[in-house]
C-alpha cells in the first residue's frame, strides 16, 4: 500500500491518459466526469473523497466560463492547483453556438 494520497479518474474518456496519481497529504482523491443539461449546461470535473463530494470544476456552456463550486470546507490549496489545469484540459472548449439557431455545436 501506498503512502500518500493519490486523486485518480474515476471514468475515463476520450483524450484522457486514465488513472493518474498524485500525493496529496495522505488522503486518497477520485475525480468523476459529469454532465449536466438542467439547470446549468456544461461538464463538470467532480472531486471526490470517499463518499464525499468535496468540490467541482464546471465549464458553464451558458454563460462560457469555468467556475469552481466547493462542496466542503477545508480543501488543500495543493487539489485545486492540481486538478484545475487538468479540468481546463479534460474539459475541452466551449461548445460554438449556431447563429441561424442559437444552439450550441460541439467544437
Amino acid at each position: 500500500m501506498h503512502s500518500g494520497a493519490y486523486f485518480f479518474y474515476a471514468a475515463t474518456r476520450a483524450g484522457t491518459a486514465g488513472k493518474q496519481a498524485m500525493p496529496i497529504e495522505g488522503i486518497d482523491y477520485r475525480l468523476v466526469f459529469a454532465s449536466d443539461v438542467n439547470p446549468r449546461d456544461g461538464l463538470g470535473l467532480e472531486c471526490w473523497r470517499g463518499e464525499q463530494p468535496l468540490f467541482e470544476v464546471f465549464r458553464d456552456d451558458a454563460g462560457r466560463r469555468f467556475v469552481v463550486n466547493l462542496f466542503a470546507s477545508d480543501v488543500p490549496l495543493e487539489l485545486l492547483e492540481a486538478i484545475i489545469p487538468t479540468a481546463r484540459r479534460e474539459l475541452g472548449d466551449f461548445p460554438r453556438r449556431s447563429a441561424s439557431w442559437g444552439v450550441a455545436k460541439p467544437g
